[in-house]
């Protein structure tokens, strides 16, 4: 029986780069021939590309193939391509009745499930409320990052418009 070789993805909303998920994923399948494969993420919606308004999950799956890689969010986007690759998902969303602390907790969540390596397409933050004034990461993805890490997961970064 094959082991499992968990990847956690963590990603900005509006990351849309299918490209860079694509060869990121088989970089790491690359390294791990012999192993079954299991993409973890955190099920954040997709997005048409420059839009702030969520497509519902279900209904994206029913798009072509080459409209699905078109929609933005990094989590939608490594879910698609994992699939494509022939990996297992294991989806986490968020439980928003928490309040506004969901998505942290939801990353906390699935960084101490454990993974073998950890994976983050992060973007600018585009939060029309944050104050930070110096060009930074998005605030779920950053978080979900520093948890990896200070977990003891390889953490990879891939930024885009920084």
């Amino acid at each position: 029986m094959k082991e499992t070789f968990r990847i956690g993805v963590t990603a900005s909303r509006d990351w849309s780069d299918a490209t860079v998920v694509r060869q990121a994923l088989t970089d790491v399948q690359g390294h791990i021939p012999s192993t079954s494969m299991l993409l973890v993420h955190g099920m954040c919606p997709p997005r048409r590309q420059g839009s702030r308004a969520a497509v519902r999950w279900e209904r994206a799956l029913t798009y072509p193939i080459e409209r699905q890689l078109c929609l933005a969010g990094g989590d939608w986007l490594s879910d698609v391509v994992a699939r494509l690759l022939g990996w297992q998902v294991e989806q986490h969303p968020a439980s928003w009745s928490l309040g506004r602390g969901a998505g942290f907790a939801r990353n906390e969540h699935m960084v101490k499930l454990g993974a073998s390596a950890w994976l983050g397409f992060i973007r600018p933050c585009s939060d029309p409320r944050c104050r930070e004034p110096s060009i930074h990461g998005s605030h779920g993805a950053m978080h979900c990052m520093g948890l990896a890490r200070r977990a003891g997961i390889p953490a990879t970064e891939y930024r885009a418009d920084w």
